[in-house]
């Protein structure tokens, strides 16, 4: 499992959108399931967090969980 924090700072720019894209590509296909979630989300909510990879440790999720 790969948890992914997405910040625009990181991953605003056309090039740096390409790259996360490859990588969760290579990652996803190699049969990884990939969390994605935002600094916003751990700030707002990080029980949501929280809850979301317990639940994709535990194995209640399969494939992308993708934040919005």
């Amino acid at each position: 499992m790969v948890v992914e924090v997405d910040s625009y700072v990181f991953h605003g720019g056309p090039a740096d959108y390409e790259a996360m894209a490859r990588r969760h590509a290579l990652l996803v296909g190699a049969g990884l399931r990939v969390i994605r979630i935002t600094p916003t989300m751990i700030r707002d909510n990080p029980e949501l967090v929280l809850n979301t990879v317990r639940s994709a440790l535990w194995g209640r999720h399969r494939g992308v969980v993708a934040a919005v």
